[in-house]
């Protein structure tokens, strides 16, 4: 009868640390990073590590795509330096995101997403004009195109019966320049939402 006892607290023992071992083992898994697929800049794209220069008080807009992410966790590394926005997320990872420069001359603040640093603004005497291609001598602010369908349907999301219209709104970054008097409209990136168009039938 003891041996019995004996052997059933070894078996319960050794199960035991199995599951330990499992529990630990799945802790020690790191978390999977969403990663970064493009960021995208007045229809270009940007390479890791790009400092952007803005004027104290300009807005500009920047789009990203992530892998198995919304990107939701969109923050500034400095508050007192860059003002972050969201002007649209979208199911696939897809987002367009907004950016104020509010610092003084020569602050710099890095962007993150989901921890993820992405993007680094300095401020400067002026932005980049993109007509004359000089330095440090436009300003330039966000301005968005109106919502429009783009043809996108899929079952609806929310009844029995219907489907759900897909809308896109373009945005723009529109820089205007000091030395050279050029106003330029580039656009920055696409941002797209789900209109319900279903019913319970």
């Amino acid at each position: 009868m003891l041996h019995m006892q004996l052997k059933r607290r070894t078996n319960r023992a050794i199960l035991s640390a199995m599951l330990l071992s499992l529990v630990l083992a799945a802790e020690a898994v790191p978390a999977q990073a969403a990663g970064r697929a493009e960021l995208a800049m007045d229809g270009k794209a940007v390479p890791s590590g790009t400092v952007v220069a803005l004027p104290e008080g300009s807005v500009a807009a920047f789009s990203l795509k992530l892998d198995g992410s919304l990107g939701t966790g969109y923050t500034s590394g400095n508050g007192a330096v860059a003002q972050t926005g969201t002007v649209q997320r979208f199911s696939d990872g897809e987002a367009v995101y907004a950016v104020k420069a509010i610092g003084q001359l020569g602050e710099r603040a890095g962007l993150y997403i989901d921890g993820e640093k992405v993007l680094e603004i300095e401020i400067a005497a002026g932005a980049a004009c993109p007509a004359c291609q000089k330095t440090g001598c436009a300003s330039v602010q966000v301005e968005y195109g109106a919502w429009h369908t783009d043809g996108g349907q899929r079952a609806c999301s929310h009844f029995a019966y219907g489907q759900d219209a897909r809308e896109a709104m373009d945005a723009y970054n529109a820089y205007r320049c000091a030395a050279c008097g050029a106003a330029s409209q580039l656009k920055t990136g696409t941002a797209h939402r789900w209109i319900c168009h279903g019913s319970r039938g």
